[in-house]
């Protein structure tokens, strides 16, 4: 899962009363979309991490001291190293109902901005002057038509994502609520038409309200009875949001591995556990992929993987092999049958019969009707020897 709206605000605001005011004292490159900031406050350093990996966009504090990865420095990393040694972190903001934060350091080179799109697959994590320009990008767009309008690439200015065009919780009265409902189709997913209508509603939340409102996350449009227990739902859990209580929460499958975090309560989820602070249920989900050493391992496991399953199919083709390897020598001597009756061979003859043999039954040998006599022969030598070989 990725981070949502509700994920973004709990974690800008666990990082405002933790780091706000703090200095940065070291950054590094955990991997190249992947990166460590240590912040003093006094008298403890924290630890920052800032992940845009497509498969695993993350923001979170951690116990452990970020250590460097394998591979060069990207050129945003060498920007960094030059803007944040020393910076101090004012102030950290997020766009209303936005997966965005903004970062603001007081540098030596003036006011800079560190913005983290956690936008799934499209998380972006780029660094601005005080005129808004880019000075560094972990993710460089690709010069194209779509990218005309916004351009992710040093020295240009930087454009933020267009804003979403749904209704705010604010704006959704029961009034509007029916009109939504009445034109979607009956057999809709209530929970599909949440994330398409609501802004900042993400499918996590969206089952938690129908959940909260009906006792199911597979509730229909036209199921649902009565209008008050949905909006009551909604207005209930954007409280957090806007009182800013959040109360760190993850869920768990049978084998006890994390499938969900949420700053919320997870009612429809039956095995879940509060945590001490949201960056912890954030780390733990993301376990595998935080790991400091993640990108100097993955070379290794590649590598190992590869060589197990070349292993793997050698002994596939091995099995395959077993009855020829049981009696090798009969391709041999059927090899020398064809050879011997050459000349009784027909062209396009599918199999050979040979009952001249005494005290034994008739022996056939299959044929290709494609190949001559002598090619057909040189088949069954050359199983004879890569049966050999396999033994």
């Amino acid at each position: 899962m990725n981070f949502d709206t509700f994920s973004t605000a709990a974690m800008a605001a666990e990082l405002r009363d933790i780091i706000l005011g703090g200095r940065v004292q070291r950054v590094t490159q955990i991997n190249s979309l992947t990166f460590g900031l240590e912040i003093f406050v006094h008298p403890t350093r924290h630890y920052l991490i800032l992940s845009v990996e497509p498969q695993a966009p993350r923001l979170h504090l951690t116990a452990a001291k970020t250590r460097r990865g394998t591979g060069h420095d990207t050129p945003l990393m060498l920007v960094l190293r030059k803007y944040m040694r020393g910076a101090r972190l004012k102030a950290i903001e997020q766009p209303p109902y936005e997966r965005i934060l903004h970062f603001y350091f007081d540098t030596p080179f003036g006011l800079t901005c560190l913005v983290i799109e956690l936008l799934g697959t499209r998380s972006n994590l780029i660094l601005l002057n005080e005129t808004q320009t880019i000075l560094g990008v972990a993710r460089l767009s690709k010069p194209g038509p779509q990218t005309t309008q916004r351009l992710l690439v040093p020295n240009q200015p930087y454009a933020p994502p267009s804003p979403q065009d749904k209704l705010t919780p604010t704006e959704l009265t029961e009034l509007i609520l029916r009109r939504e409902l009445g034109e979607a189709s009956p057999q809709l997913d209530l929970v599909r038409m949440l994330t398409g209508v609501l802004a900042g509603v993400s499918p996590l939340l969206a089952r938690e309200i129908v959940y909260r409102a009906t006792g199911s996350t597979e509730t229909k449009i036209g199921e649902l009875v009565a209008l008050t227990p949905l909006l009551d739902a909604v207005n209930t859990l954007f409280d957090h949001l806007q009182r800013n209580q959040w109360q760190p929460t993850l869920a768990f499958d049978e084998d006890n591995a994390p499938v969900a975090f949420a700053p919320y309560p997870l009612h429809h989820l039956p095995k879940t556990q509060t945590c001490a602070t949201f960056s912890a249920a954030v780390e733990t989900y993301f376990a595998e992929a935080a790991a400091g050493y993640a990108a100097a391992r993955m070379p290794l496991l590649e590598t190992l993987n590869e060589a197990r399953q070349k292993l793997a199919r050698r002994r596939e083709r091995l099995q395959e092999d077993a009855a020829a390897l049981a009696n090798p020598s009969a391709f041999k001597e059927q090899g020398e049958l064809i050879l011997a009756c050459a000349h009784q061979i027909q062209s396009g003859q599918t199999e050979l019969v040979v009952d001249w043999l005494p005290g034994e039954s008739a022996a056939r040998v299959k044929l290709d009707p494609t190949l001559s006599p002598s090619d057909n022969a040189q088949q069954y030598f050359n199983r004879y020897r890569k049966a050999q070989r396999a033994a």
